[in-house]
């Protein structure tokens, strides 16, 4: 469905990337795990065209997006959950998901009960301001955001960072509903190895740039290196 080909990023002709490839099939998630300065970041901007030297493809049901502009990627079936929430503090709840869901007006009303009944809080808390919500509040938003584009695949940029376990746990059992009930393939990037191995499907490892190691999360957790290197464990 998703498919990252050769994928090569450069910053004034230094690589960041070298040569990615990992793909996501309909209705799985896909962890890729690494360290800071691994290049995940990069990745997800490489992935909306947000960087500038770049070779390789980007394939979205084997169409070629790799160039697109990030606001027909968006159209196209594909939404992002950026790290540190980044919603918009001076609007509500309910306008912040209404952002999300600018082009999708004939379908606002069914994907705004969807986006509540994953998340019962942001329901509660409709008429209040994201600025005032708890950061799991906001991350749930920041999901329910995402959610309003009626997305096919969903690229999640660190979303455990800074929750305490127990919001932590809410919010990921909110994503496992997401994609069980709507079938929507998710692409999490993460650096908390302990959360992206409970909840993924597969598991990529970057680091330095490269995929090191890739595989099912059970048959990398049973690797003593990969588990010390990798998983803190």
């Amino acid at each position: 469905m998703f498919e990252v080909r050769d994928l090569v990023v450069k910053y004034d002709g230094i690589p960041v990337l070298k040569g990615i490839n990992l793909e996501v099939r309909r209705g799985e998630i896909v962890t890729l795990l690494g360290p800071n300065g691994s290049g995940k970041s990069t990745l997800i901007k490489a992935i909306f065209n947000l960087v500038e030297e770049k070779e390789g493809k980007i394939l979205f049901f084997e169409e070629d997006i790799t160039h697109l502009p990030p606001y027909e990627i968006v159209r196209k079936g594909i939404s992002i959950v950026p790290e540190g929430r980044r919603v918009f503090v001076n609007l509500t709840v309910e306008e912040n998901l209404k952002m999300g869901g600018f082009f999708n007006d004939p379908n606002y009303e069914e994907l705004l009960a969807d986006v509540y009944y994953t998340f019962p809080r942001l329901k509660e808390k409709k008429d209040e301001y994201a600025g005032n919500l708890s950061g799991g509040e906001q991350q749930m938003l920041a999901i329910g955001r995402a959610m309003m584009s009626d997305p096919i695949l969903m690229v999640l940029d660190e979303p455990s960072l800074g929750l305490a376990p127990k919001i932590l746990i809410e919010v990921f059992n909110g994503l496992l509903k997401i994609s069980e009930r709507r079938q929507i393939s998710m692409l999490l990037i993460e650096q908390n190895a302990q959360i992206g191995i409970r909840f993924a499907d597969y598991i990529y490892i970057l680091d330095h740039g490269k995929i090191v190691l890739e595989g099912l999360p059970e048959d990398l957790v049973l690797n003593p290196e990969v588990k010390r290197k990798y998983f803190g464990m």
